[in-house]
């Protein structure tokens, strides 16, 4: 959802997380226009009812989508059991930096 603010010539966003039970966690806007917003969803996996020696998974996956300036969805990417811990924007505003938990790094261009 998005409110333009005409008279000072500013917009605001009104972010909702991705899916229900998710938690957005980052937001970042980009030099070209783009607003990147970061959701985590948390999902706890049973251990199987027989091995009383398993205990329950927790499973964090990640939802990355991108705004333009009028609120319009542009991508929406998921990451099933991958965890955004940081996310950083190019200077020049056209490719994301998404750092993973692990340690791992996906670099996206937005199109």
């Amino acid at each position: 959802m998005t409110h333009f603010l005409y008279d000072e010539g500013q917009v605001a966003f009104v972010f909702e997380p991705a899916e229900d039970g998710g938690e957005l966690v980052r937001v970042r806007l980009s030099a070209k226009g783009y607003v990147i917003a970061i959701t985590n969803i948390t999902r706890i996996v049973k251990a199987d009812a027989g091995d009383a020696t398993q205990a329950d998974d927790v499973v964090v996956s990640s939802v990355c989508q991108i705004f333009n300036l009028s609120g319009v969805l542009i991508q929406s990417h998921h990451l099933p059991s991958e965890e955004i811990s940081d996310v950083q924007v190019s200077a020049e505003g056209d490719l994301i930096f998404l750092t993973l938990c692990p340690g791992i790094i996906r670099i996206c261009r937005i199109e």
